[in-house]
This record gives structure tokens, C-alpha cells and sequence, in this order.
């Protein structure tokens, strides 16, 4: 049996569809930061401010990758 959440291997599926939809990177480093993979959070968080700078999603994904990075957990509610 795979270690990894099914949620996330769904969630991965639609980046490889989709890589340059920060929304999707957003939630796919939340579900990595709930598991406890701290480090696939922050990598997914940086994809998602890359692949969109200037998207209100991509300044979130900037924004929480800044958050982790100081210590912060992701937020439960969004």
C-alpha cells in the first residue's frame, strides 16, 4: 500500500494536467504540510508562485511559502 494520502495522488494527476495553476499547487502543498512533508509543501508552494507571479494565487502560494519558512503551519480553513 502507497504512503501517499490519495488525495494527493489526485491532486498530483491534475498538475501534471495543469502545472501552471497555482491554485492547484496551493492545495496540493497544504495536503503535503497536514501529512507532515514539510519539505513537498514547500517545494509545491514554490512551483505555485513560479508558474503564476502575479495571480492571487501565486502570491498566496509565496505567501504561505513564507509562513512555513518561518516556522507557521498552513491554515485549516483555506
Amino acid at each position: 500500500m502507497s504512503s501517499t494520502p490519495p488525495r494527493t495522488n489526485g491532486r498530483r494527476k491534475a498538475l501534471v494536467l495543469g502545472p501552471n495553476v497555482p491554485q492547484a499547487w496551493y492545495e496540493m502543498g497544504r495536503t503535503y504540510g497536514f501529512a507532515g512533508r514539510r519539505g513537498n509543501a514547500q517545494r509545491a508552494w514554490k512551483s505555485g508562485s513560479e508558474s503564476d507571479k502575479f495571480s492571487p494565487w501565486g502570491k498566496r502560494c509565496a505567501e504561505m511559502l513564507l509562513v512555513v519558512e518561518h516556522g507557521g503551519e498552513p491554515p485549516r480553513n483555506g
